[in-house]
């Protein structure tokens, strides 16, 4: 064989060599891009992890093939536990602080004229200690009192809904709780349940903090209103959650008795006529026999008692201020029987307030209102008024504007109103 054949020979091996290891080669696998996953490996981490029943149920990793290591998680900083603390406090000048108050004293606070355990066993105390330390105390003369804490008022604490944690207040309102799930900054919901026995109108609250609000002094229709500092909140019902932020410190909070906390004048106000807090018993059998009693009786007779009326009459002298019982929206009414007339919608509140006979509106059309603001003047207008006064009626529902948020029965003049009572 000669050389040229040879040559060819060699070459041509050469490339048989060449194609045979192209043909024999095994496939070629792309890269994965980051973030995700092929079949094959989400198919392969299935099949090696398997949970093995133990006191501390861990997630364990078996390989049939090569052993996969799965890194642990890097671990992330968490919030710390946080104890929810204050005290509740009965909030009689409504400030949501605890204050040292001026009132009027009476002894029908501590010993009403029908049925016994009627008034707030905290502030029954109070008062007597009071007196107690104070011997010369007589009715309608002014104290200066502490309010007082609450006890025995239940604090539950939930979390996204969930109740987590609750506690009783101590004898002097102060509560502390914690629970695993509560954490260093989350919204916690706080209820409240007044768990004291008797015959007694619970302790009711408002469902968020109150707002400093000043309202600079203005004139209108003839009357100059002078400059109020109020807050805004609204009117206190019963069964609502207070949020708060966990880990902010004590939490102090404010609860009150009745739906409307004070009278809606400012002067001297008296009630004349009232309102029939049960309906189910004859005629002046549902009153206590001390009640705000007054002297002054224009043309009615002093402490004249009405059985049927379908809110109360608050009497007041002509020309004393009237003030919005709660947060919310108001609006001017003018009525040929009850005179001018004004409704306030109270937020968070299900029934109208309505105020009859004032001389005077101190209001602008619909305009939002706060609690304790001037909005009319007491007068005469309408018809057989009589004296100056102001009718308030809750939505002419027989709803009692002073008794009890539920409106269950019995409601008792005893509890009607704040212990501030026509200061």
């Amino acid at each position: 064989m000669n050389k040229k054949i040879r040559v060819l020979i060699f070459f041509v091996g050469i490339v048989v060599v060449a194609l045979l290891g192209i043909l024999l080669r095994p496939p070629y696998n792309a890269p994965v891009e980051s973030g995700e996953k092929s079949l094959v490996t989400t198919e392969t981490l299935v099949a090696t992890l398997t949970i093995v029943p133990s006191s501390t149920s861990t997630l364990t990793s078996i390989s049939t093939s090569t052993p996969t290591s799965i890194p642990s998680p890097t671990p992330t900083a968490t919030s710390l536990p946080a104890t929810i603390s204050g005290r509740l406090f009965f909030d009689i000048n409504l400030s949501g602080t605890r204050d040292e108050i001026r009132m009027k004293y009476f002894d029908g606070l501590i010993h009403p004229g029908f049925r016994p355990q009627t008034q707030n066993a905290d502030f029954v105390r109070a008062l007597e200690d009071y007196t107690q330390s104070h011997p010369h105390t007589r009715d309608w003369t002014y104290i200066m009192l502490l309010e007082p804490g609450l006890s025995n008022i239940e604090v539950c604490a939930s979390l996204k809904g969930v109740q987590q944690a609750c506690v009783l207040t101590d004898e002097q309102g102060f509560y502390s709780l914690k629970a695993s799930a509560i954490r260093q900054g989350d919204f916690i919901g706080l209820k409240f349940t007044d768990l004291n026995e008797g015959e007694i109108h619970k302790m009711t609250y408002q469902n968020r903090p109150v707002k400093p609000v000043t309202i600079p002094p203005y004139e209108l229709n003839g009357i100059s209103v002078p400059e109020q500092n109020l807050v805004q909140t609204h009117l206190m019902k019963i069964t609502n959650i207070y949020y708060i932020e966990a880990g902010k410190g004590d939490v102090n909070i404010g609860l009150t008795q009745g739906a409307l906390p004070y009278p809606p004048i400012k002067g001297e106000p008296y009630i004349y006529s009232f309102f029939d807090h049960d309906p189910r018993i004859g005629w002046g059998l549902d009153w206590r026999t001390r009640t705000a009693l007054s002297p002054k009786s224009y043309n009615q007779l002093p402490n004249r008692l009405t059985d049927n009326l379908d809110g109360v009459d608050v009497g007041g002298q002509k020309g004393d201020l009237v003030v919005s019982v709660g947060f919310g929206m108001a609006t001017i009414r003018r009525s040929e029987n009850m005179g001018n007339q004004i409704i306030v919608m109270v937020d968070n509140f299900p029934h109208l307030i309505t105020y009859s006979h004032l001389d005077t509106v101190l209001i602008s059309g619909t305009q939002e209102v706060f609690t304790g603001q001037i909005i009319g003047v007491v007068g005469r207008t309408g018809k057989n008024v009589g004296a100056p006064h102001v009718h308030l009626d809750v939505g002419s529902s027989g709803y009692d504007p002073f008794g009890n948020p539920d409106g269950a029965y019995p409601q008792l003049w005893t509890r009607a109103f704040s212990p501030i009572e026509f200061q």
